[in-house]
């Protein structure tokens, strides 16, 4: 009996011995985990994994955007109190009396895609119409020293957004910030150039550096070294092209009077200011836009190039230009038409 039971326990050992040996070459490696695997945490998921995951999450705890409406191409941009805002009306609150920056920051503007000479945001925006039968590009703050220009404006686009009349409003409540900015304000830009000549208008090689030599000698009329030099021309060039307005308005201080260039004559002004006339300059935005595009140009020179004028007296001005625009453009395009 006790030799069988021997026996019996060398085969069971032979076949276990064999089972080490014959199992793995059959079935392959078996990996079984260690003890310290099973106790590590499970591994964290890659990155990608991760911003799906955020991304589901955000989905379902996040309501959709609201949408938001693009200016034109000109305003790559969209309303909001951007950096690029507060700069640009920081800087005008501290250089142009009776302008505050609250106002100025919430009036809607964008910041565009051009800067001065001294790298300060040009801004501007739009003021639209449900009845809109034309384009207004309107400007302020050409000359940098005519500061009431810049108020003016300023004080014009809320009104305009809440009563537009009859146009869609383009507004560029300050073209030159480096000249208001100047202590003291200068008509010039950053880079001592006036805007007003620097208009690349034809023939603007052969006629504005001459003119500037033998008529207008003082470096305030400085024209640069060529037409559409300067930064802030580059950007009123474009946003003629982009709005294609059927008419712009520059306010301008100083001279206390309407002028009428183009086929937009009037007999009478707006509001105390008289209607009047200056010899149009080469190289200025009359000369380009009227006399070179065929864009009517109104020009509003407030009495004072500082203080401007009563509060009654500019919402009377706005009101008769509103109303002028009215009678002139009473079907959309009817002027543009004739004119392109």
């Amino acid at each position: 009996m006790s030799q069988t039971v021997k026996a019996m326990s060398l085969a069971v050992a032979v076949v276990l011995v064999a089972g080490v040996y014959l199992l793995p070459a059959i079935l392959g490696p078996i990996n079984l985990p260690s003890m310290d695997s099973l106790s590590a945490e499970p591994p964290s998921p890659g990155p990608d994994e991760s911003v799906a995951v955020d991304q589901q999450e955000d989905a379902s705890s996040s309501p959709d955007p609201a949408p938001v409406q693009p200016p034109s191409a000109w305003l790559p941009g969209y309303q909001g109190d951007t950096p690029a805002v507060q700069q640009a009306c920081q800087h005008l609150a501290g250089s142009v009396p009776q302008l505050d920056r609250t106002l100025c920051l919430d009036a809607g503007y964008v910041a565009t895609e051009h800067s001065s000479a001294g790298g300060v945001p040009i801004i501007a925006r739009h003021v639209t119409s449900d009845v809109a039968m034309g384009e207004v590009l309107l400007i302020g703050g050409q000359h940098g020293d005519e500061l009431a220009s810049v108020t003016a404006v300023m004080a014009w686009a809320p009104a305009l957004a809440d009563d537009p009349g009859n146009m869609n409003w383009h507004v560029v409540p300050a073209l030159n910030p480096d000249g208001v900015a100047g202590s003291p304000p200068t008509r010039t830009n950053g880079n001592g150039v006036d805007l007003d000549r620097n208009m690349p208008t034809e023939g603007w090689a052969e006629k504005v550096p001459s003119y500037h030599r033998t008529r207008e000698k003082k470096p305030e009329f400085n024209p640069g070294e060529a037409g559409g030099s300067e930064p802030e021309v580059q950007m009123l060039v474009s946003a003629i092209d982009a709005v294609q307005p059927d008419v712009i308005v520059v306010v301008g201080a100083g001279l206390g009077l309407v002028e009428f260039s183009g086929d937009s004559p009037s007999t009478s002004g707006f509001g105390p200011l008289p209607a009047g006339s200056q010899p149009m300059k080469p190289g200025s935005l009359t000369a380009y836009a009227s006399a070179d595009l065929g864009i009517p140009v109104i020009t509003i020179s407030l009495q004072d190039r500082i203080n401007g004028s009563a509060d009654e007296d500019l919402a009377a001005i706005r009101n008769d230009l509103r109303t002028f625009l009215a009678e002139r453009f009473p079907t959309k395009g009817s002027d543009r038409q004739a004119r392109r």
